[in-house]
């Protein structure tokens, strides 16, 4: 998972399929948790690729990713207070290979 963030605290953030996946403007997001499976847990690394944190399930690591596929998901800050941003002119969170 490429992250081109800020981090403080923690930094680390679980990630998780969602139930459904939001789309378009936050307005017409559905309310409520809609958190599905556990994937893993992840280190934010500054500039560069995040790293998985051992200890955690990590079913992400290795997954069939067809082209042209997009999938949904949330990343979660884990600790009390955690903050982790993205830095909008590169789209946020994406998986590298």
């Amino acid at each position: 998972l490429l992250i081109k963030a800020s981090a403080s605290y923690t930094a680390q953030f679980d990630v998780f399929t969602a139930l459904a996946p939001a789309a378009g403007s936050t307005s017409s997001w559905p309310s409520g948790n809609l958190r599905d499976q556990h994937l893993g847990r992840m280190t934010v690394q500054r500039g560069g690729a995040a790293t998985w944190v051992s200890g955690f399930p990590a079913l992400v690591q290795a997954f069939p990713c067809p082209a042209g596929k997009t999938y949904g998901g949330e990343l979660v800050g884990v600790g009390d207070v955690d903050s982790i941003e993205w830095l909008a002119g590169t789209s946020g969170a994406s998986i590298q290979w």
